[in-house]
């Protein structure tokens, strides 16, 4: 049971790149329109960086892929994201919702604990890393 524990997490964590990636495709002039009205500069190239980094990402924790760094950088990518283009301020609007806000730093955590677990079992990086580990054993 532990060993499911990892990949189901896996593709639980990375479902939310995953789906996000294909709205911002599905839904790219409406996401730019809404990065313009936001005063955002040149709202294409960043549609382009934030899907890219979303559906690679996401793809790669699913896989447990260079989970590392995917984890590390798609972490790195939601501070902005959150604090930028999310309206998450807890004062904001007549009804203020930390939801945003707090499912964000959430996701952060879940990231930041996979990066720092992995290689996890029933991975990718798993069997590499195995065979990494006399390599490594035999230059100390």
């Amino acid at each position: 049971m532990p060993r499911l524990v990892y990949p189901v997490s896996r593709v639980l964590l990375s479902l939310v790149f995953l789906v996000s990636g294909l709205e911002k495709i599905y839904s790219w002039d409406i996401t730019a329109g809404y990065l313009r009205d936001q005063g955002f500069p040149i709202p294409g190239l960043l549609l382009v960086l934030a899907a890219t980094i979303e559906m690679f990402g996401g793809a790669l924790i699913a896989l447990g892929h260079l989970t590392r760094p995917a984890a590390l950088v798609l972490a790195a990518y939601l501070v902005p994201v959150t604090l930028l283009v999310h309206p998450v301020g807890l004062m904001q609007g007549a009804n203020p919702n930390p939801s945003d806000l707090l499912k964000n730093l959430a996701i952060i955590g879940g990231l930041m604990l996979l990066a720092a677990a992995s290689p996890t079992p029933v991975s990718v990086d798993a069997p590499m890393e195995a065979r990494a580990r006399p390599l490594r054993e035999r230059e100390v």
